[in-house]
């Protein structure tokens, strides 16, 4: 009997297509140097058009009303701690608050700060 032999040969010779690849390493590192260099001059030659800006502007009594919920809720969490770590969170929570409405310090800071006076 005859074997059916195929008609196509599906393997790949691995050791032959490292060997093309290594015989052409020269123009793989080449075309690979080139394109970085192409990339680097394109990308430094984009002008930089962006802005960022940052509007500070005073808040309301009333957006600090949402921090009573959480002095409320370290109030009721007292029974579970001790007197001085619910003293502690208190206090903690009215240094955050005050802070928070400490902007004109923020603003002092910014104002004297030589990158942000350049930009202005």
């Amino acid at each position: 009997m005859k074997k059916n032999s195929p008609l196509y040969d599906d393997e790949i010779d691995l050791i032959a297509l490292f060997k093309i690849i290594w015989d052409g390493k020269i123009k793989i590192l080449l075309i690979t140097i080139i394109s970085f260099f192409l990339g680097f001059v394109y990308n430094s030659q984009i002008p930089v058009n962006y802005k960022n800006s940052l509007t500070i502007k005073p808040s309301k009594p009333i957006e600090f009303l949402k921090l009573d919920n959480t002095l409320e809720l370290l109030k009721s969490n007292q029974s579970n701690q001790s007197n001085q770590s619910s003293q502690s969170n208190q206090l903690y929570l009215a240094k955050f608050i005050e802070e928070l409405a400490d902007y004109e310090e923020f603003l002092e800071i910014i104002q004297n700060t030589n990158k942000i006076q350049e930009i202005f």
